[in-house]
């Protein structure tokens, strides 16, 4: 071949890293892989290239992988273990490169499930293997990568049979589910799935796409069944997790196809069904899903679309299904547009949780998808401005003059902050809107109950863990950590209100229960009595701001009634206003819910639950019981200043020792927080969202300032 002058010989370059390539220089022989690819891979030899540079990546990774040892926990084992794997996703890339330029070339195929084994993905690689004898078996077994393919093949049925799967929990519940599933037991099949994928992760082994597939199958076929909007939503999200583990897997595409037609979006099956066969070409299952949505007639809605329930009929507020101008945010939020405001809350939790920046710290798109999230919500949970959107679409938000609060932020007033669930737990609110059913309609009382009990006893387990430093006599190295922590907290969305609501109420029962040994117990009594109006006086707030949500709503019903038409000043004046109290409203119920369930945990802290049974511990005798003495009992008590905080490093002897620890531990660690927290402590809403008048309104912690 004559290499007109100027243009560069790829095939000497290819050469050249073969050269490296047999000296085991792989470094070398993948940057000259990379230059010769890097005048196009699309043209002929590419092929041979990208499998080339594969295997060199494997080789590479081999090495990472006798350097970084399992049980080897040194910063250089572990990332050698980091770029072994990152080696081999860069050769399973090359290796789809492959299969996608070429499908009918064995080696492509057999370099798949060499990855495949190499990252321990052994059903995976069998399938590659399979895969490759169907694209390429016309070729013959006199082929060579023919028979590299059929020797893997038969060598890995071997050895998974070998292997008992059946001792993995993951197997044993998929098996499970799949049980469930053939019997039409669809809540339970999802159930078992969902625990198969948790028992997978946490054993962190490589994710089970069939798993994710066999749950997608499940919400679909309950979505079919109940009628549920939000179970198609998660056949589609399982359906791109199978697409996310293996892109060349048809029944991943399959399933995204089909799940998105039962939701009635035909244009975006058919899309999916045509991206599947470019990535699986002829496919049986894509060319009959493709033939379906093409000739599928556009979906009508059915009668019970239409059906207006009777104790319904007179408070219809909101434009019906038909008359939605632009479906967009509903589609964001995976919901119907007729969704009930429970329906609304759920899929926003459930997604936001999921695609919250900080889970996804190296997705560019994360903060993206979690902002529209954020802005669906906020728009489809005001009746304002849902009724301007359903109407005249982004045209009606942009005419009310609509501004979306920062979704972090949203975020943190509704949910709290991962970082805080280890001090006051799941807020109430987030466990009501988290387990409404397919219907809108809230948990039981019963069963909200019950999750309360457990959140106060697990979150009693976690303060114990927390003071136990201090009540070792470690009081230095608590004071240390306990600034730290409070610091990180701060940095957090309404971490200041968060921080000083938490240490508030540790203060003020720790200094209750210290009052309780001194002087009759007046100290108590009249902290008691502070504390007491403190908490009468955020319930008060509380019903403030229900009040005005009221009469924010009471004022847009009279308008509707009275047929009145609004200026586009007014218009916005009341939309905004209603969703300032409403924010106001909720983070109010916030703050009242983790002083109410601290307060309990507290109680229950401070009596000394999880102590050793004072049977088994010394208990001090006071001079009083010793002496009996009426005077010497009455001087003591008068002169009492309370048991004196324990040294350093000092060792707990009584079991009264442990609970006085207990409770100036937990006073140390609120007034820190109370201390780092107070600055901002009543603010709800930053100044940039709220108006000057708006932020007057909010909430406020009685402001106390910690005392020792």
């Amino acid at each position: 071949v004559v290499v007109p002058s100027g243009m560069v010989d790829v095939e000497d370059i290819r050469k050249r890293g073969n050269e490296r390539f047999k000296l085991e220089d792989w470094d070398g022989a993948i940057e000259a892989y990379n230059e010769a690819l890097s005048f196009g891979s699309e043209r002929v030899g590419a092929t041979r290239l990208l499998s080339n540079r594969a295997l060199a990546r494997i080789h590479k990774a081999k090495k990472c992988g006798v350097d970084g040892k399992e049980d080897d926990d040194g910063a250089d084992a572990q990332e050698s273990r980091r770029m072994r794997r990152m080696l081999l996703e860069e050769a399973l890339e090359d290796a789809c490169e492959v299969i996608r330029l070429d499908p009918s070339w064995p080696r492509g195929w057999y370099r798949k499930g060499t990855v495949l084994m190499e990252l321990g993905r052994l059903e995976d690689a069998r399938e590659a293997y399979r895969q490759g004898l169907d694209h390429c078996g016309e070729l013959g077994e006199n082929d060579q990568g023919v028979r590299d393919l059929s020797l893997s093949w038969e060598a890995l049925n071997k050895r998974i049979g070998e292997v008992d799967s059946s001792d993995h929990e993951g197997e044993k519940l998929r098996v499970e589910g799949n049980d469930a599933f053939h019997k039409g037991d669809w809540d339970t099949a999802i159930g078992l799935y969902t625990q198969a994928i948790n028992a997978i992760e946490a054993a962190e082994r490589a994710p089970d796409k069939r798993i994710f597939s066999n749950r997608s199958a499940a919400y679909l076929k309950k979505a079919q069944e109940q009628e549920s909007s939000f179970s198609i939503q998660y056949a589609i999200e399982d359906a791109d997790r199978c697409l996310s583990i293996d892109s060349l897997w048809s029944k991943a595409w399959y399933r995204k196809g089909t799940a998105l037609m039962a939701a009635g979006r035909r244009e975006e099956a058919k899309k999916v069904f045509l991206d599947g066969l470019a990535h699986c070409p002829n496919d049986t299952d894509l060319l009959r899903g493709l033939t379906e949505v093409e000739s599928a007639p556009k979906q009508k809605l059915s009668p019970k679309d239409l059906e207006i329930e009777p104790s319904d009929k007179a408070k219809v507020e909101l434009p019906t299904k038909r008359t939605v101008k632009d479906p967009e945010l509903y589609n964001v939020l995976g919901v119907p547009t007729d969704a009930a405001d429970g329906i609304i809350k759920k899929a926003y939790y459930n997604l936001a949780k999921e695609c919250h920046p900080d889970k996804h710290p190296d997705d560019p798109l994360a903060t993206e998808k979690f902002q529209k999230i954020g802005e669906a919500y906020q728009v489809l949970s005001n009746p304002q401005t849902r009724e301007l959107y359903d109407l005249h679409g982004r045209d009606g938000l942009d005419q009310s003059a609509f501004e979306a609060m920062d979704p972090s932020q949203l975020f943190a007033m509704l949910f709290g902050s991962d970082r805080f669930v280890r001090y006051f737990g799941e807020l109430e609110m987030t466990t009501q809107m988290s387990r409404v059913d397919d219907e809108g309609n809230a948990p039981s009382e019963e069963a909200l109950k019950e999750i309360q009990r457990e959140r106060e006893s697990k979150l009693l387990q976690t303060l114990i863990g927390l003071i136990q430093p201090w009540v070792d006599g470690e009081k230095q190295v608590f004071e240390e950590w306990a600034r730290c922590e409070a610091a990180s907290l701060k940095d957090e969305h309404f971490g200041d209100t968060y921080l000083y609501t938490v240490g508030f109420v540790y203060h003020r029962k720790s200094v209750i229960e210290l009052g309780r040994s001194r002087l009759f117990g007046v100290p108590a009594f009249v902290n008691g009595v502070k504390y007491s109006g403190s908490k009468f006086g955020n319930q008060a707030k509380l019903v403030i701001s229900a009040a005005k949500v009221m009469n924010q709503q009471k004022k847009m019903e009279s308008v509707k009634e009275e047929g009145k038409t609004l200026s586009e000043e007014d218009a916005t004046k009341m939309a905004m206003g209603f969703a300032q109290e409403a924010l106001s409203l909720m983070f109010s119920m916030s703050v009242y819910d983790i002083q109410n369930t601290l307060d309990r945990v507290c109680d229950r802290f401070l009596r000394g639950e999880g102590l050793p049974d004072d049977k088994q511990v010394e208990r001090k005798v006071s001079p009083q019981e010793k002496d009996g003495g009426l005077l010497d009992t009455l001087s003591s008590i008068f002169t009492m200043k309370g048991r004196k905080e324990h040294e350093e490093g000092e060792r707990a002897v009584t079991y009264e020792d442990l609970l006085h620890r207990r409770a100036t531990g937990l006073k140390k660690l609120g007034r820190i927080f109370m201390e780092t927290g107070k600055e901002q402590h009543g603010k709800i809403f930053p100044d940039e969202f709220m108006s000057e008048s708006a932020s007057h309104s909010n909430v406020k912690m009685h402001k106390e300032e910690p005392s020792e």
